[in-house]
């Protein structure tokens, strides 16, 4: 497996582009794990150029997201691997750099929504994005607490199921590794049914 990380810009590009992609990896063997983000930059309520805009218009669906997904769904149902791909959207969103200078759990939780109805799982095995566990509350919201309000939101309810999700471990040791492993999976115990 290996990771990669497709923007907007790639993603709103052609189809052509993504699927000749995502045919390079294939000959080589690799198994894609596709991280879906927006762009780095300065915008309101960013407090440096290095925080990740966010993907969410107010009130209506957001273009951006409909045609990354529906682009990036395209060429995965154009080009076979021996299993769907992993896409994930976006990445440690409860971290409010990461979520254009203020993380906001409805905000997501509808922007995520919105790229899961239009990828198209059948082409790809969507999973929730990774949490940071570094989040204190004046950098953004504890993986507890953003899991809680994301879930209390039901944007998903019964017809839409995540195939699981992504974790960030940064462990210096096979001790370290194995606590944060149980620490995060076991956070998610509480929603395995949502």
């Amino acid at each position: 497996p290996v990771t990669i990380m497709y923007d907007l810009f790639f993603l709103k590009g052609s189809v052509a582009g993504i699927k000749q992609n995502l045919q390079e990896m294939k000959k080589y063997g690799l198994y894609p794990i596709i991280r879906v983000t927006s762009y780095t930059g300065q915008a309101p309520g960013c407090p440096s150029a290095d925080c990740w805009i966010k993907l969410y218009d107010a009130g209506k669906v957001n273009e951006d997201i409909t045609i990354m997904a529906q682009h990036l769904s395209d060429a995965l149902g154009a080009v076979t691997f021996p299993d769907k791909p992993i896409v994930t959207f976006m990445n440690e969103v409860n971290l409010h750099d990461n979520w254009q200078g203020r993380s906001a759990t409805a905000e997501f939780a509808k922007s995520f929504s919105e790229f899961y109805d239009a990828i198209k799982p059948g082409n790809a095995y969507v999973i929730f994005p990774a949490l940071s566990y570094g989040a204190d509350g004046s950098n953004g919201i504890s993986p507890a607490q953003f899991m809680q309000g994301f879930f209390a939101l039901n944007k998903f309810g019964a017809t839409k199921k995540m195939a699981g999700v992504a974790l960030n471990i940064y462990g210096e040791d096979y001790d370290s590794v194995s606590q944060q492993f149980g620490e995060q999976t076991g956070a998610f115990d509480s929603y395995s049914d949502s």
